[in-house]
């Protein structure tokens, strides 16, 4: 699926720590798009661009690999550019081990209790070193590429995020201005797909769950002035798990990108990812996981003259030349089971960790 070329120019951006981009969007199953941004430079009005906001980053903070150098030019590139300063954050080093998530799950019930809230994201990470050298990254990724082939999956670099790897299920905004449409999901619950037929019911807890992050896009959407139409309740596949989904589309036209930037702000992190209400949601996870989520749970995706489609940075892993660290995590709710919520985030965490043995 990917190129040896384009494996070449992956492992010798990542050597340098050149800023570059390696993707394809849902049901693709093409050659991956590539491309780097040796300068560094933005523009968040012409060309194409590859997005990437971190945890609760607005609009304006974005980080941003623009369409500076195409494969041959990268390559071309490679052969003579000295290597860049390292990275500004290396991977989390630290694990939470089985007890102390689940010490902490407890803790943070008791606080949702006390304080009436609905539901709180929390994540939690396995960190480990490694000996892979860069060439082995490209490699990595055409597996997760060819596995998940319903996500959006994606490998780049940034010196202010360090590298990321990743197959998100969740779509944050489709935004097509010649149609006029913006089209976005409500994605939570999940279940494997080993114990469940996709036509099974969902218990309360996942549906409950999922009403939460759909009632908030859908106010979000209609405050803003959209009217909506939505497809409700649909089992969809990721991998070895399943979610509910329900669909959402609005017709709308923004005069330029900074309207839509306002929108994303207004959406992310949505309940899926933090919880609700938000903000109280934040101010706990902040509290008990006790560690960055730097780029997991923010976004990524491309803007261009085409639009702007964006996804939920899930499933995915932070690494540099001498560890990596994996994210997953849930839906806490104050019927939750610490038992339960930790088998959970490992299957997500092992989405991407069976590619790595």
């Amino acid at each position: 699926m990917i190129e040896e070329s384009i494996k070449e120019a992956v492992a010798g951006c990542l050597d340098k720590n050149v800023p570059f981009c390696l993707y394809l969007l849902p049901g693709e199953d093409s050659t991956p798009v590539f491309f780097s941004n040796p300068s560094g430079k933005k523009c968040l009005d012409v060309g194409r661009e590859f997005l990437v906001g971190c945890w609760n980053e607005r609009w304006n903070d974005v980080h941003s690999i623009k369409e500076e150098k195409g494969l041959e030019e990268t390559l071309n590139l490679l052969s003579y550019i000295e290597s860049q300063p390292s990275p500004e954050i290396s991977p989390v080093g630290e694990n939470d081990d089985y007890e102390e998530y689940l010490s902490k799950i407890r803790l943070l019930l008791h606080e949702m209790k006390e304080k009436n809230i609905e539901k709180v994201v929390f994540s939690t990470n396995v960190s480990c070193s490694h000996d892979f050298c860069s060439s082995a990254w490209p490699e990595i990724a055409e597996k997760v590429f060819s596995a998940y082939t319903t996500a959006f999956r994606y490998l780049y670099y940034t010196p202010l995020t360090g590298a990321w790897l990743g197959a998100s299920p969740e779509m944050l905004m489709d935004y097509e201005p010649i149609a006029g449409v913006l089209k976005t999901v409500a994605l939570a619950g999940t279940r494997s797909n080993l114990q469940f037929e996709l036509n099974e019911p969902w218990d309360a807890k996942d549906m409950r769950e999922q009403k939460i992050v759909e009632n908030f896009i859908l106010k979000k959407l209609k405050e803003n002035g959209l009217e909506v139409d939505k497809i409700d309740n649909l089992t969809v596949r990721s991998g070895d798990l399943q979610h509910i989904e329900t669909r959402i589309s609005a017709k709308c036209k923004f005069s330029d990108k900074k309207d839509i930037g306002l929108l994303v702000d207004e959406l992310q992190p949505t309940p899926a990812l933090s919880g609700y209400p938000r903000n109280e949601a934040i101010k706990l996870i902040e509290k008990f996981e006790g560690r960055p989520r730097n780029c997991y749970g923010g976004f990524v995706g491309l803007s261009s003259n085409e639009g702007i489609k964006l996804f939920v940075n899930i499933r995915c892993l932070h690494f540099d030349n001498k560890k990596y660290c994996l994210y997953g995590g849930g839906g806490i709710l104050p019927e939750s089971d610490p038992d339960e919520e930790h088998t959970e985030a490992m299957s997500k965490i092992n989405t991407l960790s069976k590619f790595l043995k």
